[in-house]
């Protein structure tokens, strides 16, 4: 006999740590404006974000910015 699971099925996705911090109400603003600007995501424009600082702090690499 065949059951069914629950819930929503897994995506196969690398995303699957969620990273939390606090932020002032400037922050949430900056955000607010750049979901509506770009029509990304918040979760999307913070990963892009983090990955454009590393690359320039940690690789000394500006190419990225490009």
């Amino acid at each position: 006999m065949l059951t069914c699971g629950r819930g929503r099925p897994r995506k196969d996705n690398s995303f699957s740590r969620v990273i939390m911090f606090r932020g002032s109400e400037e922050h949430e603003r900056m955000l607010d404006e750049l979901e509506s600007r770009l029509g990304e995501n918040r979760a999307d424009i913070l990963r892009e974000a983090l990955e454009k600082y590393y690359y320039f702090k940690v690789l000394g690499q500006m190419t990225y910015f490009e």
